[in-house]
């Protein structure tokens, strides 16, 4: 027995001391050094298992110092004046929000975290509206930039699609007045629509959504269709459709865009990650499917399970998805999906960084998306062009006769 325990004893001893000269994740790559395939494992556990392939195959990323994110200064007032007001109850569904991050001083051992943390990634900085597809000059108004989605089939062969995104949030209001909320507009969380520029039988295609407050309700959803010109209403599950040529769903739309209470959350602990997260201008070089000879940063991130609920949707193309979600601004640097089996099947990356708003101001967004279907090997990845946050839109914008509107001429206008 004694033999045991002295064994027991210096088995324990090499544990701690190995822990103790492991260097910690992170500390393989500093400021300065470029990542390729002459060092791809440096960056293993630093970004997601589906980028090694192509660093081994000659894509390269360059790491550089972290930046602090800053937001505008009338969302840090709002969620410093509203901190405390917002709840989750027993169910994880949002309670008494009313503008800002609902939960910003957040504690990973308290009871629901997962919820909390979904719902301030729901609610991070994005803007009081947002479209895409459009630039904007005194000199000129508003005039079309398309925004490009570049498809690529495993033999490489390419499709592009053009296609706008435009947004609009009644509530939570931070940036334009009326704050928080738009009269009238009691009960609706948010407005999305896409609009197809390009190719030539696609322009004109306008899908507008309508998401409401009550966890029990479901979207309402039109499309305009082009070859009969009329309006009609999508079912739910159009959400889990992929959108042909791309790999993404509906519900992939903007990192994720589905109904957060049609899911359960589980936090899975933290880490830190490799991340495009402050880069100036909004021009990716697109050699690969991702971003290439960019500048990562390493950034520490929530890792967060989202699992669907079976009794919403029994055959959700997706078992589950994981978020890797930036602990101060809650953006979704990686999101990982699992087929209904339960295996790895798509990867997406999200670049972030400043850009100059339609006003003049810098601004912080996302600067497209970009995936790839690991089974296929198809890939696609989108190029945001014409990014502007807080343009004034209003409900009007998302109505039936804009629709058809937005059809006749092909772009959106504010």
């Amino acid at each position: 027995m004694q033999r045991i325990a002295n064994f027991l004893c210096m088995t324990i001893m090499c544990v701690i001391l190995f822990l103790g000269v492991v260097p910690a994740l992170g500390d393989s790559v500093k400021p300065g050094d470029v990542i390729g395939p002459h060092n791809w494992e440096k960056v293993k556990g630093l970004v997601p298992t589906g980028l090694l392939p192509d660093i081994k195959q000659g894509s390269t990323l360059e790491v550089k110092a972290t930046v602090p994110i800053t937001f505008p200064k009338e969302f840090m007032e709002a969620t410093r004046n509203y901190a405390g007001t917002a709840k989750t109850d027993s169910r994880g569904w949002l309670k008494n929000y009313l503008a800002g991050l609902p939960f910003p001083d957040l504690n990973t051992n308290e009871t629901g975290i997962g919820d909390k943390l979904i719902w301030n990634f729901r609610w991070r900085y994005q803007g009081d509206d947002y479209l895409t597809g459009m630039s904007y000059t005194p000199e000129r108004g508003w005039y079309e930039a398309r925004t490009h989605n570049w498809c690529w089939d495993k033999e490489n062969r390419e499709i592009d699609l053009g296609q706008g995104h435009v947004d609009l949030k009644p509530m939570g209001r931070t940036q334009l007045n009326p704050k928080p909320l738009l009269p009238g507009q009691e009960g609706v969380e948010d407005y999305g629509m896409l609009v197809g520029s390009y190719p030539r039988d696609k322009r004109g295609e306008v899908v507008v959504t309508k998401r409401y407050c009550d966890p029990d309700k479901f979207d309402d959803m039109y499309k305009y269709i082009i070859t009969i010109r009329r309006i009609r209403r999508l079912p739910t599950q159009e959400r889990g459709a992929t959108m042909a040529p791309t790999i993404f769903c509906m519900d992939d739309w903007r990192y994720f865009w589905g109904k957060i209470e049609h899911f359960k959350y589980n936090y899975l602990g933290e880490k830190k990650m490799l991340a495009i997260a402050t880069r100036e201008g909004c021009k990716l070089d697109y050699k690969f499917w991702w971003p290439t000879g960019e500048k990562w940063e390493l950034r520490d991130v929530y890792i967060l399970e989202q699992i669907p609920r079976k009794d919403i949707y029994p055959k959700y193309p997706y078992s589950k998805r994981i978020f890797y979600l930036d602990k101060d601004s809650y953006m979704p640097w990686f999101i990982e999906m699992y087929d209904r089996k339960g295996e790895y099947w798509k990867v997406e990356i999200n670049p972030h960084g400043y850009f100059t708003n339609w006003d003049g101001k810098r601004d912080f967004l996302g600067m497209g998306t970009t995936g790839k279907d690991l089974q296929s090997g198809h890939r696609t990845s989108c190029q945001v062009f014409g990014t502007h946050n807080n343009t004034g839109l209003t409900a009007d914008h998302f109505s039936l006769s804009k629709m058809i509107e937005i059809s006749r001429m092909g772009v959106f206008r504010p």
